[in-house]
């Protein structure tokens, strides 16, 4: 998730999104319903502050190594 403060130029990270809700609608064909169906972010998300990503690249700071 990022934010930009009003008249300033630079965006700044405030948290990392772990999950999102989705949900689904039904798709019709004339009057029909098909067996697809639409799904569709809901705005609502599951976020973490920056603070806990900043600390997980302190302590491993070359990233995972296999």
């Amino acid at each position: 998730m990022v934010f930009k403060k009003p008249n300033e130029q630079n965006y700044k990270v405030a948290a990392v999104i772990s999950g999102f809700k989705s949900t689904e609608e039904p798709i019709y064909q004339g009057g029909h319903q098909v067996p697809l169906a639409y799904r569709y972010n809901t705005g609502i998300v599951i976020s973490y502050g920056i603070k806990h990503a900043v600390d997980i690249i302190n302590v491993n700071p070359i990233g995972n190594v296999l």
